[in-house]
């Protein structure tokens, strides 16, 4: 039998990504942790990009920016987050150069992204999980 989690927004800027300069990165998952980690795959929604960048969209009018740090893939991996939608209204918080940051960041850790990518044949394409022997 497999099991999958589904997790929400995950919004791991702000106090959050502050936070992972001095907290064990499973920590924000609290009493779920034993449960996610025993599934054979989680996946959320990653409501803000994992960029350095400072560069804010100008497009249009935007109220609330949204980035979080380079180390919050250690979040994802603590919480056994093995893929994330990027399709959300904060994704380009902090325009291309941020999407392709998140996306760099989570080709590094093993997580699949979906929804975005570097073009629109990578964003629209699907993706396999593969989760066997997780």
């Amino acid at each position: 039998m497999t099991t999958l989690a589904f997790l929400g927004d995950l919004m791991l800027g702000g106090d959050v990504g502050a936070a992972l300069e001095e907290q064990d990165p499973s920590w924000l998952f609290g009493d779920c942790l034993d449960h996610l980690r025993r599934a054979d795959a989680v996946i959320a929604n990653l409501e803000s990009p994992i960029t350095t960048s400072a560069t804010r969209w100008r497009r249009t009018f935007k109220f609330y920016h949204f980035k979080a740090p380079p180390n919050a893939v250690k979040l994802l991996r603590a919480g056994n987050v093995r893929a994330v939608c990027l399709a959300n209204n904060h994704m380009l918080d902090y325009g291309e150069r941020g999407l392709m940051d998140t996306l760099t960041a989570l080709q590094g850790a093993a997580i699949t992204g979906v929804g975005a990518g570097r073009d629109l044949a990578e964003a629209s394409a699907g993706r396999i999980l593969n989760i066997a022997g997780a």
